[in-house]
């Protein structure tokens, strides 16, 4: 009886952790360090590419995630490089040569950096202060995972990562209901990437 009644308490508590109060996420970073960080990641892709060249002069527009993706996908589709092909709705891309592929390498540099995401939205992309990782990996490895363990998700294990468990999930939720489930018992963190 003891043992039953340890078991239905363990229980209560990791409920009840579950519901415990969510700090407010710490800052994110300034748009002079989203900037710097912005400009950092670009440079290193051309040079990972074309490590003897330049990277070329690109005029810079900033928007929402959504919008950004959106005109990055639609700059890769029209421009007219062979091997290009939309499969279940996404782009994808078979060269035919190697020099169609050096081509479609500095197309796909120069749509992704001129159509950016903004500043404001540097979250969804995965940009994050410091502290805000520190406050991402907590928030995943207490709360998060657990509960979606207590779920019955296996959502294997984490280290330093702050990347989010969602991917990881098994089985992995299908329809709309079943995440509003996950999303009502295990609520995700207020930053950091959501499905």
């Amino acid at each position: 009886m003891a043992v039953r009644s340890g078991v239905a308490l363990l229980g209560a508590v990791m409920l009840l952790a579950g519901c415990a109060p969510v700090f407010e996420p710490p800052p994110g970073i300034t748009e002079d360090e989203y900037m710097a960080m912005a400009a950092q990641s670009n440079k290193e892709w051309w040079v990972s590419t074309f490590p003897d060249e330049p990277p070329p002069e690109v005029e810079i527009e900033y928007f929402t995630a959504e919008l950004a993706w959106g005109r990055q996908n639609q700059c890769v589709l029209e421009s007219g490089i062979p091997g290009i092909a939309v499969v279940d709705g996404q782009w994808t891309f078979d060269s035919p040569d190697d020099e169609t592929t050096e081509r479609f390498y500095r197309m796909q540099y120069a749509c992704t950096v001129r159509y950016q995401v903004a500043w404001s939205e540097a979250e969804k992309i995965g940009y994050f202060s410091p502290a805000q990782q520190v406050y991402l990996a907590d928030y995943y490895r207490d709360r998060l995972r657990p509960c979606l363990r207590m779920l019955g998700y296996a959502v294997g294990s984490m280290g330093q990562d702050y990347s989010a468990p969602y991917w990881q999930m098994d089985p992995y939720p299908q329809t709309d209901g079943e995440w509003a489930r996950v999303d009502l018992e295990c609520p995700p963190s207020a930053i950091g990437f959501h499905p």
